[in-house]
């Protein structure tokens, strides 16, 4: 029987090929998350069928300092994290006091939640205070599995408001977190404010802040505008996407009378590459450009972003008389753009 034997021949050498691989699902866990720094065995948790599990308030504490007091729920003074590098020398702490001194109870809501995928969490534990109200404190990513919750970098972070957002994205095989700190939401007075994002990366254990920029500024100057009297608001708008090779920006400034009208409007997209612990740009932001009497890249607000190469623009209002001509440019109190 010719054709059984060659069946029995194939099935033979079908079973000698390669070995079945069953896919693990903790394995494609392990692709969406750093390796960790830190990792604290957990007591299993009976019925939970191997899902992901949360930590309280206090558990988080626990995880990231390893001296935490159980018994008075406080944070010892000079307490290390669980990386072994000290945080509280850090110069982000330079004039802030405890908000909760030794040995008294922290209370509940010291900790800032932000979210990422695969159940990775963004821990802002305050723990200082500035005169002006805004506090400072470690900033932590963790994640807690069925046996076991991992910490995998830990920086610091200091508010620029009371309620900044946090949260996740990626920047090709790269998790890192963004913080969205508001200034000029809900302010309607015509004073100078900035809304700021800054991006940490995790690397060796410890979170870098490899860039920070305007998502929204404000400033206003008096006869900033030949021809156009009075307060002149300059307003800075900026969106963000995060790709393979780093971060993407799409900025928009105009220029408006206190009537409203649009005197100038520009448009920029700037392009950041991140090389090692930096995200660089060869664009300079068009608050540099466009705002009267800016003195710095980010208009000399705090961590201030890498910019080495000049700004590229093409505006008719930036071009000379014969050039304007020939391209038919709007007069002066025109909307134009630059991209």
């Amino acid at each position: 029987m010719p054709g059984l034997a060659a069946a029995l021949s194939l099935l033979a050498a079908a079973a000698c090929g390669d070995p079945v691989v069953f896919p693990h699902p903790e394995d494609a866990a392990r692709q969406m998350a750093p390796v960790p720094a830190c990792v604290v065995r957990l007591p299993i948790q009976k019925g939970r069928g191997g899902l992901l599990r949360g930590l309280s308030e206090q558990q988080d504490w626990e995880l990231v300092f390893p001296t935490y007091d159980k018994e008075h729920q406080s944070l010892p003074e000079g307490a290390v994290p669980c990386t072994g590098r000290p945080l509280f020398d850090d110069p982000a702490f330079t004039g802030a006091t405890r908000i909760t001194q030794y040995p008294l109870a922290i209370a509940e809501g010291e900790i800032l939640l932000g979210s990422g995928g695969d159940h990775i969490k963004v821990l802002w534990m305050r723990t200082h205070r500035f005169a002006d109200g805004t506090e400072a404190g470690p900033l932590a990513l963790v994640r807690a599995k069925e046996d076991a919750a991992e910490v995998y970098a830990i920086g610091t972070y200091r508010g620029l408001s009371t309620r900044p957002f946090f949260a996740t994205e990626r920047i090709g095989p790269e998790v890192v977190i963004t913080v969205s700190d508001e200034g000029c939401t809900g302010n309607t007075k015509p004073v100078a404010c900035r809304n700021q994002t800054s991006v940490f990366l995790p690397r060796r254990g410890e979170l870098v802040n490899v860039v920070s920029f305007a998502s929204d500024q404000r400033d206003y100057v008096n006869a900033g505008e030949p021809g156009a009297p009075g307060r002149i608001e300059y307003r800075l708008t900026t969106s963000a996407r995060y790709v393979a090779t780093g971060v993407t920006l799409y900025e928009e400034m105009n220029a408006k009378d206190e009537a409203g009208h649009r005197l100038r409007h520009a448009e920029l997209e700037r392009v950041f590459t991140l090389h090692d612990l930096q995200l660089f740009s060869a664009e300079e932001p068009l608050w540099s450009h466009r705002f009267p009497g800016a003195k710095t890249a980010d208009g000399g607000a705090p961590h201030a972003e890498i910019d080495p190469g000049p700004a590229k623009f093409d505006c008719c209002e930036d071009a000379p008389p014969e050039e304007k001509k020939a391209a038919s440019c709007p007069g002066f109190g025109a909307v134009s753009s630059a991209r």
